[in-house]
């Protein structure tokens, strides 16, 4: 479990005004199953991104936290990223299933699933006690990093919404 991960990220979200909206998208319940064979899953996905403001700040890649419902689990997406030359990267990317100890969502487990990133070898599932207790040092420490660099302070991050839906601008032709 990831106390102070869960605790860092939560100050994070208070401070950017965002708290109460995230803990609402976690007790919402999971979407329900397909009622037919060849219907989809749904999936129900908040994020949002905190980015340095313009001037000096304390870092320089942006973090995104995400939480994503699908009728089987909920989880929580943490990430940093930038523009690279042909995409967006996202490294590290840690994925933590939200296990239920209460009824209310801020003081559920957080336990470490997976991590995607190229400094930390690729892809990787944590499968065993081993590689679980290993990604929860790496998220404590992380915390402290989160912390240190001032993601929670409005002075020098922002926020900014991803997945919303944006206005549809048509393209006249000239011909």
């Amino acid at each position: 479990m990831t106390k102070q991960l869960r605790a860092t990220v939560f100050d994070i979200l208070h401070s950017h005004g965002v708290y109460e909206e995230f803990i609402a998208e976690l007790s919402k319940p999971l979407p329900p199953k397909p009622t037919k064979k060849d219907q989809e899953e749904t999936a129900d996905i908040w994020s949002i991104e905190i980015k340095a403001k313009e001037g000096i700040c304390k870092f320089s890649k942006p973090l995104i936290i995400a939480t994503e419902a699908t009728p089987s689990t909920r989880v929580v997406r943490l990430a940093h990223s930038w523009a690279d030359v042909w995409d967006v990267t996202y490294d590290p990317l840690y994925e933590y299933s939200l296990v239920r100890t209460t009824a209310h969502p801020n003081t559920w487990d957080w336990i470490p699933v997976n991590r995607y990133s190229t400094h930390q070898d690729g892809f990787t599932v944590f499968e065993t006690k081993e590689l679980v207790d290993e990604a929860v040092q790496y998220s404590e420490d992380w915390a402290r990093v989160l912390v240190e660099r001032g993601y929670g302070d409005v002075g020098q991050a922002q926020i900014v919404r991803l997945g919303a839906p944006q206005p549809v601008v048509q393209m006249q032709s000239r011909l």
